[in-house]
């Protein structure tokens, strides 16, 4: 049976300025005139000395954040082999005025070529952040930011960058008036389709269903949304032995049905007033890569009241399949592998930044801390991510994690197949 690794070594073969080869990683010569055709500042240190795709990210002044979500998804398999082939180039969508012109979207390809193309063991990514600022100011200057807060911008801004509807058409959602669950989301998901279709959502997108119940005439209100990535709340108090939450007790917190605030009431319908109703939250469709993002700080939390408890997540295998109520997709595996990790040590508000991340090329965890890169054993992923501890003496708790999904079945009768679609997330 073929491995996973050769697996990915027998379809990451592409050409980009040059012959890649995924089994060879000899450094080629360093030229001033390459690089300088580019137009983009990047500082070369030394040669790179692990395979293509372990290329640095040095830090420009607290943008730890940001190099941890880029390491994240530099090693997003399908997003990657996308850009560095050239394929994006014929998505770009200038015109979206919801997007950035194609800006974000080629200045992300040009570090990408660097990262794995070139030979220099880190870059600095100067013309990439003066890209990034110069379309969300909030990312400007040298302050600490979230790493997920930054990869869900970055998503967004490569979705619109790259949509391939050029000219959104008005789409007026009807009402379910009582059609069934599978008809509605299916219709949801083709109208968001229509004015939202890119290499972003083919790989990142799933479908939430929520549920909404009115406490007084009990009117039952149902909607089909779009999720980029899944946000798990940290329950509090703990609910595990020793002092470990697990990836599945997250899951059900966010499953479970709870009362809206009083600041977040709901207008009922029925009885045309605003209700404190019920909210639940279901997985109606996965997507082919799954970010999940832990929810650590709170918004009226200060710094020092980060939550700290740690989360048992499983690197192979994480089964979401009872989690999916989906027809399409219910009673039929939905395995994942985990390939990226962000941690975050410290409390709110400062603090730093790494990412594990698992090349697809060689199949190998390494440990990217800025401009530092180091191999690490798999088996040292969750002890590292969770029980590591800085020079403050802080520990460093996984902040989101990047899963791919690896086994699906593809119909009622056939057997579950696994495919060479990229791990989830953990961001």
């Amino acid at each position: 049976m073929t491995s996973e690794v050769e697996s990915y070594t027998s379809q990451t073969s592409f050409t980009v300025s040059g012959s890649y080869s995924s089994t060879s990683y000899s450094s080629t010569s360093y030229s001033s005139a390459r690089y300088g055709s580019y137009g983009y500042g990047y500082s070369v240190q030394r040669k790179r000395t692990g395979p293509r795709g372990t290329t640095g990210l040095q830090n420009l002044g607290n943008t730890c954040f940001m190099n941890s979500a880029l390491q994240c998804l530099s090693n997003t398999y399908n997003i990657t082999r996308f850009f560095i082939d050239g394929s994006y180039r014929k998505d770009i969508n200038r015109d979206n005025p919801l997007g950035m012109q194609g800006k974000i979207a080629e200045a992300y390809g040009c570090l990408l070529d660097k990262i794995w193309c070139d030979d220099m063991s880190s870059v600095a990514p100067r013309e990439f952040k003066s890209a990034i600022q110069r379309f969300a100011p909030q990312f400007s200057g040298y302050q600490q930011h979230d790493s997920q807060e930054f990869l869900a911008f970055l998503l967004d801004g490569l979705h619109e960058d790259l949509n391939r509807v050029l000219k959104k058409p008005y789409v007026e959602i009807p009402d379910a008036n009582g059609r069934p669950d599978a008809v509605v989301a299916e219709e949801r998901w083709r109208m968001h389709k229509m004015r939202n279709d890119s290499k972003v959502v083919d790989e990142f997108q799933g479908q939430f269903k929520s549920t909404l119940v009115c406490p007084d005439c009990n009117k039952v209100s149902v909607t089909f949304d779009p999720f980029m990535y899944l946000t798990l709340p940290v329950p509090v108090p703990q609910s595990a032995d020793n002092g470990v939450l697990t990836l599945k007790r997250c899951l059900e917190e966010f499953t479970r049905a709870e009362q809206l605030g009083e600041e977040d009431l709901w207008y009922c319908p029925n009885c045309k007033e605003h209700r404190q109703a019920t909210k639940k939250f279901d997985l109606w469709r996965l997507p082919n890569t799954l970010v999940v993002h832990l929810k650590r700080f709170g918004q009226s939390r200060s710094w020092r009241d980060k939550i700290d408890d740690l989360v048992d997540f499983p690197l192979d295998n994480l089964d979401l399949t009872e989690w999916v109520i989906g027809e399409e997709h219910g009673h039929r595996p939905a395995i994942y592998d985990l390939y990226a990790v962000s941690n975050h040590f410290g409390g709110m508000g400062g603090g730093h930044y790494t990412a594990y991340g698992k090349n697809f090329v060689t199949g190998q965890w390494f440990n990217f801390d800025d401009s530092s890169v180091a191999q690490v054993v798999k088996d040292s992923i969750k002890v590292l991510s969770v029980r590591r501890q800085t020079t403050w003496l802080c520990p460093a708790y996984a902040r989101a994690f990047v899963y791919r999904l690896v086994q699906r079945t593809c119909s009622s009768t056939s057997v579950a197949k696994t495919t060479a679609m990229q791990p989830a997330v953990l961001i």
